[in-house]
């Protein structure tokens, strides 16, 4: 599939999802789809996590065991919907922290820049390599931090403060973090060496296939 096909198809999949999520939890019924959008997002994340690795198949089996759970179970599981919610949210933000700090560990390189030298198609200056391993760093420990603070106002009984912050703020948050990177990145990484919108999107698609190919990145 052509990469702006799949990010139509991925926009027009996340579209479908919020309706549907939005209308199981306004409605509440049937308790199959409220049960579904709350679980399918982390299943699904954690599916394509495995997707590339030897667990492949185990994982797929092991989703479609869950799944058959989840469906028989819907009912009983309405009554603890919101859980499911709250495991789906700390679950992608552990997720995403687990994404990025795990390239920082020795022996690894930073995920930032990787994408940047899939971007920039060649090796990367010192600094530059310096700059995107704190990149990253710094959005290991911001999804962390969110899933911190949010189990902290969940489990504190803060029910409503969560969902403000769980699923209204943290999109603008996320997206404030790249603003206020943006200024930062031009002032310490040169002109040549800054890749360009459509250069970082071709270097997040390289390195995506790279990995799922087994291939070194």
């Amino acid at each position: 599939m052509k990469a702006p096909l799949r990010i139509f198809a991925c926009c027009l999949f996340g579209l479908v999802y919020l309706y549907m999520a939005h209308r199981a939890a306004t409605i509440g019924q049937p308790a199959e789809l409220l049960v579904l959008t709350g679980s399918a997002p982390l299943c699904l994340a954690l599916l394509g996590l495995l997707w590339p690795t030897r667990l492949r198949w185990p994982a797929l089996s092991l989703a479609a065991v869950l799944g058959g759970v989840l469906y028989h179970q819907a009912e009983s599981l309405v009554a603890h919907a919101v859980w499911l919610y709250f495991l789906q949210d700390t679950g992608s933000n552990l997720l995403g922290c687990v994404i990025f700090a795990r390239t920082l560990l020795p022996g690894q390189e930073a995920l930032c820049s990787r994408m940047a030298r899939f971007a920039r198609g060649g090796a990367l200056a010192p600094y530059v390599a310096r700059y995107t391993y704190i990149l990253t760093l710094i959005w290991a420990v911001y999804f962390a931090a969110c899933a911190a603070f949010g189990a902290a106002l969940f489990l504190s009984g803060h029910i409503e403060a969560w969902s403000w912050f769980a699923n209204v703020l943290t999109w603008p948050l996320t997206a404030l973090l790249f603003l206020l990177e943006y200024p930062v990145r031009l002032c310490l990484v040169p002109r040549a060496e800054r890749a360009t919108l459509a250069e970082t999107v071709r270097g997040i698609i390289a390195s995506s296939k790279a990995q799922a190919a087994g291939r070194p990145s």
